[in-house]
């Protein structure tokens, strides 16, 4: 017996791998929840709830340009962390 899954996707139409990710799950019929993250922006309570579940840091949720990101120490990922976790 399978049991019905259903899967959240944030996604945006004009990123290639997003339509992929998509299509691939529509392939295998499962229920998807479609969130475009540029019309509906989450909110902070949201994306601190994502990174717990997923375990990683701020910045590993934006794609990365430059080695500079990697660095979970980074001037930039901490600036992430402060501007996400603000009180």
């Amino acid at each position: 017996m399978q049991t019905s899954m259903k899967v959240t996707i944030y996604h945006n139409p004009r990123c290639s791998k997003s339509r992929q990710t998509l299509a691939l799950l529509e392939e295998h019929d499962i229920d998807i929840e479609i969130i475009e993250y540029f019309k509906t922006p989450l909110d902070q309570k949201k994306l601190k709830n994502i990174i717990k579940l997923l375990n990683i840091p701020a910045a590993d949720l934006l794609r990365k340009r430059k080695v500079l990101l990697k660095n979970q120490e980074s001037p930039i990922n901490s600036m992430m962390k402060k501007q996400l976790f603000r009180q």
